[in-house]
């Protein structure tokens, strides 16, 4: 946005804010100037290195959603590389993955695009669909203003959205854990018509 830029390029992630410079001149003419054309500068405030490549990053409140693309998985052998093994491909599932601005792991999640193994880095790309208003209201988006997520592949279009809890107790239904859906209603973290679920 205007006060927050998020750069992701090859394994390292700089988060920056954009303030603008309210250093003014001694006389009044260089402060009228300087004021009628604020000059932008950038902090650096958060920085750190993954240990994957990022094909896309996007905001989620306080938090980074990451695109991370995952090389084969170097053994150490190095095999001459002939055409039919390179089209074969053995990159690794393209993972999103939740976290804070000092590289702490909230949550990681594998993405089911078809043919994987033959992509780069590259071939994917992360797009972000964002919301009017505030980011996160008591840690929660109002309803409707769900930001909306695009990972794109030469052959898939997968969406992501945040999930809620009712979304949390419709996936213990749908795995057979009942009593730990039940036990979720309880609480109070679902709509009581889902009792009768």
């Amino acid at each position: 946005d205007d006060t927050v830029l998020v750069i992701g390029w090859g394994t390292s992630v700089k988060v920056a804010a954009i303030r603008t410079d309210s250093s003014q001149g001694l006389n009044g003419m260089q402060r009228s100037i300087s004021a009628a054309s604020s000059e932008k500068y950038v902090d650096i405030v958060g920085s750190f290195q993954t240990g994957y490549h990022i094909s896309g990053i996007a905001p989620f409140g306080d938090l980074l959603v990451m695109l991370a693309y995952i090389p084969e998985e170097d053994d150490g052998d190095k095999k001459i590389s002939t055409s039919v093994s390179s089209r074969q491909g053995t990159a690794q599932r393209p993972e999103i993955h939740l976290v804070s601005w000092k590289n702490d792991v909230l949550t990681t999640d594998a993405l089911p695009i078809h043919g994987y193994e033959h992509y780069k880095a590259k071939d994917y790309t992360l797009a972000h669909a964002p919301f009017s208003g505030s980011s996160n209201a008591g840690g929660q988006w109002a309803a409707g203003d769900e930001p909306l997520y695009y990972i794109v592949s030469p052959k898939d279009i997968v969406v992501a959205k945040p999930r809620d809890t009712e979304d949390h107790i419709a996936w213990l239904l749908q795995h057979g854990w009942h009593e730990k859906a039940l036990a979720a209603v309880e609480a109070g973290q679902g709509r009581t018509e889902l009792l009768d679920e």
